[in-house]
């Protein structure tokens, strides 16, 4: 009896596990609107790209301009409402989040407890020897009995053990889902950090436009023919490049360098390394005025991936790191890194902001495309090359939009078809400063 009894609290006992929660109507409901809301966003911002598309292929006029400055600004309130949408998603997802990894912790702890005491009762059992239950309890048929019912508890034990073998995997899995949501929460909050300031410079640059010219024809063809190859026509774009310590002259002069080199258009180098700039800044992996970094190899590279459970990936980007500065005869404590943001970890090396480990992949090449052996990560001409020969391998030497939207995309995400929002104002926001800057060249 005792045994039956066992037996019938591991069957109740695992049942839980593997009923699913179900939705509410209204929870139902909610999520069709805001399904709804993203994709008209997207509609609005897919028609305002086609609008600038169109306009920038018109001939040079004042109507051109303040016709691609609204469409611009208004892209852009779009991207930080659809912005604004997901991040509260991704705060409520990573709530529910939470609240499963208790809810699985909880199970999981709870079913070690009665599975020792299980555990417990088995031996005792075993320790009873089965002549005593032949001759004292019943003979024959109480023998058989128990003989049996001990041998269908270790069947039920061994099923038990793997389904603590599942949850744990469940409780893996659902922790990879948290840290990935605030990864992704972060790039959001970051990215519409730079889409405020892209919105606030387009409505400044408008403004200035029409103040310049009074709103008339002749006086933005002076204007124009006076400016156009001007470096201080391109200082409002490459902002965060500048803000970081970067001259927008040797900007310009670096990356028709290590753009031609490599065969994809400089205009579309300068505007990746221009946005990437922008939300390394925003995120609070760089600082004004320090292209190279800010952090320390210890705490915001190794130290951080050993905190977050990475061994392997701590001790890769350590050795890594170790032997680019032993090479160049640095002092690994004295060369800065991109700081640790509020959530991740830092370590990216230089201005291209190239990880330790992939430095070294392309060290070779950017070696043999410069000259300069070993190349050093910390200079401008050699981190631009990596950047370069990096985006060619991404497929922008294609020199399309389509290809140049791709090789983005896995910039930022190492996949190239990324249709995460991320993704897709990032490469949006890349193709459409591409094509300012290309004008401007």
């Amino acid at each position: 009896m005792r045994l039956k009894k066992s037996f019938l609290i591991i069957v109740i006992l695992f049942l839980p596990f593997f009923v699913a929660a179900q939705l509410s109507d209204s929870a139902k409901t909610e999520q069709a609107s805001i399904k709804k809301q993203l994709e008209e966003l997207e509609y609005q911002i897919g028609q305002y790209e086609k609008v600038i598309e169109i306009k920038q292929k018109e001939k040079a006029s004042l109507q051109k301009e303040i016709g691609i400055f609204d469409s611009e600004i208004k892209k852009t309130a779009a991207q930080i409402k659809l912005i604004d949408i997901e991040i509260q998603q991704f705060k409520s997802s990573i709530i529910s989040t939470k609240k499963n990894i208790a809810i699985t912790e909880n199970d999981l702890n709870e079913k070690k407890v009665v599975i020792s005491d299980i555990i417990r009762k088995i031996e005792e059992e075993e320790r009873s020897p089965l002549l005593t239950a032949l001759f004292l309890n019943g003979g024959l048929s109480h023998f058989f009995e128990s003989a049996k019912e001990l041998m269908i508890l270790q069947k039920q034990m061994k099923e038990s053990f793997n389904i603590l073998k599942n949850i744990k995997i469940d409780l893996i899995k659902k922790q990879e889902i948290l840290e990935d949501q605030l990864d992704q929460e972060e790039e959001l909050q970051a990215t519409e950090i730079v889409e405020k300031r892209n919105q606030e410079n387009k409505k400044k640059d408008k403004d200035e436009l029409l103040r310049k010219t009074k709103g008339k024809e002749a006086e933005y063809k002076k204007i124009l023919t006076a400016t156009k190859k001007e470096a201080s026509t391109l200082k409002s774009q490459l902002f965060y490049l500048e803000r970081n310590g970067i001259s927008v002259d040797d900007a310009i002069a670096e990356a028709k360098i290590a753009a031609n080199r490599v065969g994809i258009r400089p205009a579309y180098l300068l505007a990746l390394l221009e946005v990437e700039t922008g939300r390394r800044m925003a995120d609070g992996n760089l600082s004004p005025g320090l292209y190279i970094g800010s952090g320390n190899w210890l705490t915001d590279m190794y130290s951080c991936y050993l905190n977050l459970g990475k061994k392997s990936q701590a001790e890769n980007q350590k050795a890594a790191f170790f032997e680019i500065t032993d090479k160049l005869h640095y002092d690994p404590s004295a060369m800065p890194v991109s700081r640790k943001p509020s959530y991740g970890c830092g370590g990216a090396i230089g201005p291209a902001q190239f990880l330790p480990s992939t430095w070294l992949i392309y060290e070779n090449r950017v070696a043999a495309a410069t000259g300069n052996n070993p190349p050093d990560p910390w200079k401008i001409r050699d981190a631009f090359t990596a950047a370069a020969l990096f985006l060619t391998d991404l497929g922008a030497n294609k020199k399309t939009e389509s290809a140049e939207i791709r090789a983005s995309r896995a910039y930022l995400s190492g996949n190239p078809n990324c249709d995460k929002l991320v993704c897709k104002i990032y490469s949006s926001n890349i193709l459409s400063l591409t094509r300012t800057i290309e004008r401007l060249l």
